[in-house]
């Protein structure tokens, strides 16, 4: 028996884990920097994250909770996305007082909240499924203490 046979969905978490937290420091940097690249990188992680959680099928409540974070984040960063395509000069930064970055730093700013919450509960459902594991089935390794 492998050392890893007890967490069978690793990869998957693993890379949605990456996803979301590329999304979440990347929007971070829109709001910073304002660049449209920053903001298309932050829709596009976000985007396939949530792809990656909906195929994971989590048929427990925090899994689902923590897709429909990802799913308020998307509906924050496309639109986000679509108000920057609208203005003229899209791939440099944008002007900080136009009412279109205002608009999607705005979203941008949803979308981080959305992502942050994400997180938690990626966390929480994580400590909580090893925390099972550990006490009924015995994870190896486990140095921790009942």
């Amino acid at each position: 028996m492998n050392e890893h046979d007890h967490l069978p969905h690793v990869p998957a978490n693993v890379w949605t884990t990456f996803f979301i937290l590329m999304s979440l420091t990347t929007s971070i940097g829109f709001i910073y920097s304002l660049s449209a690249v920053s903001l298309f990188l932050a829709a596009t992680f976000n985007i396939v994250a949530t792809v990656i959680k909906y195929r994971m099928k989590e048929k427990n409540i925090l899994g689902e909770i923590s897709l429909g974070a990802s799913i308020v984040a998307d509906l924050h960063l496309i639109p986000a996305s679509l108000l920057v395509i609208t203005t003229a000069a899209y791939w440099v930064q944008l002007p900080s007082d136009s009412f279109t970055t205002i608009g999607a730093v705005g979203f941008a700013i949803g979308a981080v909240v959305a992502n942050a919450v994400s997180v938690i509960i990626m966390i929480i459902n994580e400590s909580l499924q090893f925390e099972y594991l550990r006490k009924y089935k015995r994870v190896k390794g486990s140095n921790i203490p009942d």
